[in-house]
């Protein structure tokens, strides 16, 4: 993506790995899989939103009482029916603002941010259901809730064995 470098094939694997079909020199000399099949980040998420996101976030750590909650309080667990009642309250201003009937009372970078929160947190609750081995993600497993699943996504528990 925009670095030089040329294609080998094949050569014996890196750090003593498995060889690899297809790798990466560049003009150091240095050598590389190639990114092939690889998820491309920087492609697929804008750092516009991901600092914008942050600033939303940051913000709305400040609680009544005037603590500052942990950045990842909401990992804590939060029930699917909260996070979809402030959903479509967010979705709402964003399609009243999208029609041009009305603004969001915070503005419609606040209510999207809002609503990518609440469509994030949702997500992980059911992504973290899903995981009965913390570290069955990061061996590529197929993540997928199906109906009849040990998971109720009314209340966000799920029935670990």
């Amino acid at each position: 993506m925009g670095s030089d470098f040329k294609v080998t094939n094949p050569q014996k694997g890196f750090a003593g790995g498995p060889p690899s079909a297809t790798a990466r020199q560049f003009p150091t000399g240095a050598t590389r899989d190639t990114d092939s099949g690889k998820f491309q980040y920087t492609g697929f998420l804008s750092p516009l939103v991901l600092r914008r996101y942050a600033e939303f976030m940051h913000k709305h750590r400040k609680q009544r009482d005037g603590q500052l909650r942990a950045a990842d309080n909401w990992q804590r667990g939060i029930p699917h029916e909260v996070y979809m009642d402030s959903g479509w309250r967010h979705f709402m201003d964003w399609w009243g603002w999208q029609r041009k009937w009305w603004n969001p009372k915070e503005g419609i970078e606040e209510a999207l941010c809002a609503l990518l929160f609440n469509v994030s947190g949702a997500l992980h609750e059911i992504l973290k259901a899903k995981l009965k081995d913390p570290h069955e993600h990061l061996r590529g497993a197929k993540i997928e809730w199906r109906p009849g699943d040990p998971y109720d996504p009314t209340t966000a528990v799920a029935n670990r064995d």
